[in-house]
């Protein structure tokens, strides 16, 4: 799953926050790698897809995952519940 998918599931997930969900440039984080081990990380992965298999989990562990587009959300309603992201939706 590649950034702005994520991003663009946070957006339809917080229509109230302004969330950005096109390509960024990879400029402004090239600049940012020179000072930033989470920037440098961030130009090492750019344009990659994730892909992970856990068919061998489900299938020996018996493991129901949770899909991304919870996860997502539930993260995001996390860090405004501790004030790390303004609440601007209201949500209680």
């Amino acid at each position: 799953m590649y950034f702005n998918e994520e991003a663009k599931i946070l957006a339809q997930e917080f229509p109230d926050h302004k969330i950005k969900t096109d390509e960024s440039g990879i400029c402004l984080f090239r600049f940012a790698s020179l000072f930033s081990a989470q920037a440098a990380m961030i130009v090492y992965y750019w344009g990659r897809e994730s892909k992970f298999d856990n068919t061998r989990s489900k299938e020996i562990l018996k493991i129901q995952y949770t899909p991304v587009e919870k996860t997502l959300a539930e993260m995001g309603y996390s860090l405004i519940k501790v004030g790390l992201v303004e609440n601007k939706g209201n949500l209680s």
